[in-house]
């Protein structure tokens, strides 16, 4: 068959299991399109195995993926294919074999390779390609022969919506309404972008003192039925939202600390980029809270992770608090630094007493590894969980529970901020949909208690910035 005959003839797509699980969209579209899927029986049986989750911490989406193929099998055009024997047929055919028939990936390539050299002859169909998102799985098909097809990891859209206001429409305390069917869809606690179209009548407020400024465009949160337009002289303990030079204003960061300050919020997902500002704003925001008599003490951990691996704490030399110094440091480099922007010399003092305190374990900023937190209640606290991309969904919520009221009717209840960024998993077992991070956010999404944050822009110097963007 030539090339143009193939071309009219409907293409063969066999999938790798992680098309399955990260990229059922492409699936769907082929079949719309009349192309076939098809599905090795391996791939079919890791997504039984895995949806069990007792060997993958992914066990919901590898669940939704089962859901998904098992609605789409009885579409038509999405097959699985029984054989059990392509790895036998495929080394009777490859002299030397450059697979391994214990490693479940070569078991779905042998497949594919079969699938191939059955279809390569059969007039109605096409070309037939093999579909991973794994570079290995893509590289080891090619080697083999195959044609294949790579799809990249899915980027979240990390735009902000942007919506358009009249002056008239703003009250005097600088809301307007929420209207889904000409705002679109705007989450609970959600940021937007907002910018004035129509400057005719007058703002309830003072239009002469709020006109220039809204005319550079504003940020707001939704609430209820409303939308609050930020201050644009926010901080946070003196820190204001930060841009490097020629960016404009980091309206992300507007929002993360409105969401961080509002006593009503009681747990705060931030996800951002490296040097983005995440654990700095959380531990300002704790510092100013703290200082305003709304908590009693602020409690950090993170999972302690090392670049590369895991450990647990105790497998660590020293007393606790040596276990835990290199863990910490971040903290108390926000810390000094905040210390450094304090225009009064009395705050600043007292910031470094904090620091000196806690890292002796003692004061009201402490730092607890996972290993202690087990049986804890934090009440009246403001906790920052960091590093949450290298929790699991079990661990998130354990830790997320730890939080109680503190039983006394004026008592504002404790926050949980967890912070991270999906793109730096140092764990393995985990990835950037497993986490315990993104299960939370995705899970606590849309509830008046709850805020959810991203920050897309480095802030850290421009050679940081750089580094996140190129490497």
């Amino acid at each position: 068959m030539t090339t143009a005959e193939r071309a009219k003839k409907p293409d063969v797509f066999v999938v790798d299991t992680n098309v399955l699980v990260e990229h059922i969209e492409f699936v769907e579209k082929q079949l719309k399109k009349g192309n076939e899927i098809i599905v090795p029986i391996t791939v079919w049986i890791e997504l039984g195995f895995n949806s069990k989750g007792n060997k993958a911490r992914s066990g919901y989406k590898f669940r939704v993926a089962k859901r998904n193929a098992r609605r789409l099998r009885e579409r038509g055009g999405f097959y699985v294919r029984l054989a059990n024997n392509d790895f036998e047929t495929f080394n009777s055919k490859q002299k030397p074999s450059l697979l391994d028939g214990n490693i479940p990936d070569h078991q779905i390539i042998a497949s594919a390779f079969c699938i191939a050299d059955e279809y390569d002859n059969n007039e109605k169909y096409g070309n037939v390609t093999f579909v991973s998102g794994d570079r290995f799985a893509e590289d080891t098909a090619n080697a083999i022969g195959l044609k294949t097809l790579f799809l990249e990891p899915k980027i979240p859209d990390d735009s902000l919506p942007v919506i358009e206001v009249k002056a008239s429409d703003i009250s005097k305390n600088m809301t307007f309404a929420y209207i889904p069917k000409k705002h679109g869809v705007i989450h609970e606690n959600g940021g937007v972008i907002g910018t004035v179209i129509d400057w005719s009548g007058t703002l309830e407020s003072e239009v002469s003192a709020k006109q220039n400024i809204l005319k550079e465009g504003f940020a707001s949160i939704r609430r209820g039925g409303n939308l609050h337009i930020i201050d644009h002289g926010i901080t946070v303990s003196e820190l204001k939202p930060h841009s490097m030079g020629g960016q404009g204003k980091n309206w992300r960061q507007y929002i993360a600390i409105e969401q961080l300050l509002d006593l009503d919020i009681e747990a705060v997902f931030i996800q951002g980029k490296t040097g983005s500002g995440k654990t700095l704003l959380a531990v300002a925001a704790a510092l100013e809270q703290l200082a305003g008599g709304y908590y009693k003490r602020i409690v950090l951990t993170n999972p302690m992770i090392p670049i590369g691996g895991m450990h647990k704490v105790h497998t660590v030399p020293g007393d606790k608090n040596e276990k835990v110094r290199e863990w910490t440091q971040p903290f108390w480099d926000a810390l000094a630094f905040i210390a450094s922007k304090c225009s009064s010399q009395k705050k600043k003092d007292e910031i470094w007493e904090m620091i000196s305190s806690g890292k002796k374990g003692e004061g009201k900023i402490t730092f607890q590894p996972f290993d202690y937190m087990r049986g804890v209640n934090l009440r009246s606290t403001f906790f920052i969980i960091d590093e949450g991309q290298n929790t699991d969904p079990s661990e998130i919520k354990a830790l997320i529970t730890r939080v109680a009221d503190s039983g006394e009717a004026n008592d504002i209840p404790s926050k949980v901020v967890v912070l991270g960024d999906l793109f730096q998993i140092d764990r393995s077992g985990l990835s950037k949909d497993s986490n315990g991070l993104a299960y939370v956010r995705d899970r606590m999404l849309n509830y008046p208690i709850v805020a959810t944050s991203m920050l897309t822009r480095t802030v850290r110097s421009k050679l940081a910035a750089l580094a996140e963007e190129r490497l």
